[in-house]
């Protein structure tokens, strides 16, 4: 049972160690996730894994193309939603095979996030971005 006639110091000290201990530890936990999230952002991976389940479309939905391989079939469907302006792009873009593969590779390390911002700003602010870039 606690005693009442203890001084208040003696009831915080507890308390006190107790706070400062863990205070540090648990201060760690976002240092780490934010570790955590920046090199899956850096290696180019998702920030959140795809479930295995998930990532398999159902065989109906895959089409099948003699002399394809599936991974290539099942870019059809996505390609035939592209706008006209988005088909002729990837026209131009497949033109020179070689050329294609690097700069599609290119385009996979850009961040979507990071290009709506770039819209987003004003002229003045978007040359001024440019021009510290550039330097």
């Amino acid at each position: 049972m606690l005693n009442t006639c203890q001084p208040l110091e003696v009831l915080f000290v507890p308390f006190f160690d107790l706070f400062v201990s863990h205070v540090p530890i648990m201060a760690q936990f976002p240092l780490m996730q934010e570790v955590y999230w920046n090199e899956r952002r850096l290696r180019g991976l998702p920030l959140f894994p795809a479930r295995a389940s998930g990532d398999e479309r159902p065989a109906a939905e895959i089409p099948r193309v003699e002399g394809y391989s599936p991974e290539v079939a099942a870019l059809l469907p996505q390609i035939a939603r592209l706008n006209p302006m988005g088909l002729h792009a990837l026209e131009k873009i497949l033109e020179n095979p070689d050329q294609a593969n690097e700069m599609l590779r290119s385009l996979s390390h850009l961040d979507p996030e990071l290009m709506r911002r770039m819209r987003a700003l004003d002229r003045d602010a978007r040359n001024l971005l440019m021009a510290l870039v550039g330097s």
